[in-house]
């Protein structure tokens, strides 16, 4: 009797301590992606006054690993995700990325804009039919 309850009371802190670390997971994951936008403002402002001592691509690992552990321990706790996307957001980052893509083509050939344009068009697409119609 005194080890099932020992039992059940160690899978029960097991589950506390998995929920604390899935927690503080996901709290450096929101630290370390105001990190990288910051350091991407640094670098837009001076070139490699961060890159030269932090390679980008180790912050985007680094991000990657963090979301890959957020997911491994949320599938055991079976913490479900959810899907808020609000019209008023999509609309304002498709704004965004039209934006930035006229941006990106001003001074680039003229045969090769409609490439970009129509590559650019699929993924807008591709990516709506993964966010949007995946609910429906």
């Amino acid at each position: 009797m005194a080890e099932l309850l020992l039992g059940m009371l160690q899978q029960i802190n097991n589950k506390i301590n998995f929920s604390i670390i899935y927690k503080l997971l996901n709290d450096f994951l929101f630290a370390i992606l105001i990190f990288f936008v910051l350091v991407m403002m640094a670098e837009g402002i001076l070139m490699g006054i961060i890159s030269r001592y932090i390679p980008l691509y180790l912050i985007i690992l680094v991000m990657l690993v963090d979301i890959f552990a957020i997911s491994l321990i949320g599938r055991s706790l079976k913490i479900e995700e959810r899907k808020i996307l609000d019209k008023k957001t999509t609309i304002f980052i498709l704004v965004v990325v039209v934006l930035f893509l006229i941006n990106s083509l001003l001074k680039i050939s003229f045969y090769l804009i409609p490439i970009i344009v129509i590559a650019s068009l699929a993924s807008i697409f591709l990516l709506y039919k993964v966010l949007i119609e995946e609910d429906k």
